[in-house]
């Protein structure tokens, strides 16, 4: 077949031209429809809490359980009092609010060895939304072996909802003025958002220090949450004769290092100084330690003494 035999197959008629440039048009027209003259409307903005009118600067919200002010989460209405959630059986997650679906994941939650190890760890619970964890969390009260036998014995209802005495008190009044230095684990679990693990974390770094100079020094303490600290300021007051102070012309490298501010190396640099040039006469005397900055013996300051 020659080259003239191959033509006749690929020529078009006017006819077939016709319709091959009208579907084309038809095509590019479906194309390019959606984009012409059509705005895709912005979703709406969805806010999950309630507008509330503004409150002064540095008020502390009242206790939704005693102001009889109920909060509301998205198609259910929260009840919430101080709970243990490891612990909390159906009946006191229903008396919470909380609706059976979500009841149920919590609990089979729970069944698969999941704990509660602090509040925020709501939030491992896919079916509780940002809104529930963010109610719950403050009256999460993680408790400790000896608090599960207190409860046992005194009894999970009376816990929840009487005047009780000891342990179970400390989770149910309200939170007075504490001052830092002085209070025990069961004054600090008064607090909002504070539970026995806050609590012994915050004591333990309080021993660590020698005590509280600032109240700010209380959000040092590791992990806890800004949101948690911001929540308790109000409450803090700081006594700075409690401090316990280290005698730094006595003290080994070991006993040095424990302390928070100061590394193995700061104190072993210390030791050395004191060694090599005699006892510290002031304070000021450790700015000469190429290891001690400014800002360090600003902050060592409070805590050190010499005789």
């Amino acid at each position: 077949m020659g080259q003239a035999g191959w033509r006749k197959y690929l020529r078009f008629s006017r006819r077939e031209r016709w319709a091959v440039s009208v579907l084309v048009v038809l095509t590019l027209l479906a194309w390019t429809l959606p984009f012409l003259g059509y705005e895709h409307p912005s979703p709406p903005v969805l806010s999950p809490w309630p507008k509330e009118p503004d409150q002064p600067t540095g008020t502390i919200p009242s206790h939704p359980k005693v102001s009889g002010v109920t909060a509301k989460g998205r198609g259910s209405t929260i009840r919430p009092f101080p709970f243990d959630p490891n612990t909390l059986d159906q009946k006191g997650w229903l008396d919470i609010g909380l609706p059976p679906r979500k009841v149920a994941t919590l609990l089979k939650y729970r069944a698969r060895g999941g704990r509660f190890l602090r509040p925020e760890d709501l939030a491992k619970v896919y079916s509780l939304s940002a809104v529930d964890v963010a109610i719950l969390t403050p009256y999460v009260r993680i408790h400790t072996p000896a608090d599960r036998q207190t409860l046992r014995k005194h009894g999970r209802d009376s816990f929840r909802f009487s005047a009780l005495e000891g342990a179970e008190q400390a989770w149910l009044s309200p939170p007075r003025r504490l001052e830092v230095n002085a209070a025990d684990s069961l004054a600090w679990v008064k607090l909002p958002g504070i539970g026995p693990g806050w609590a012994s974390r915050i004591l333990r770094f309080r021993r660590s220090l020698g005590g509280f100079v600032t109240v700010g020094q209380v959000a040092e303490t590791y992990g806890l949450p800004d949101s948690v600290f911001l929540s308790i300021r109000p409450y803090l007051h700081i006594d700075t004769l409690l401090i316990a102070k280290i005698d730094i012309n006595h003290a080994t490298a070991e006993q040095l290092a424990a302390h928070p501010y100061l590394s193995h190396r700061v104190a072993r640099a210390i030791v050395a100084y004191r060694e090599r040039h005699g006892p510290f006469g002031r304070v000021e005397e450790l700015g000469r330690l190429a290891l001690v900055s400014p800002e360090l013996l600003a902050r060592l300051r409070p805590y050190l003494r010499w005789e």
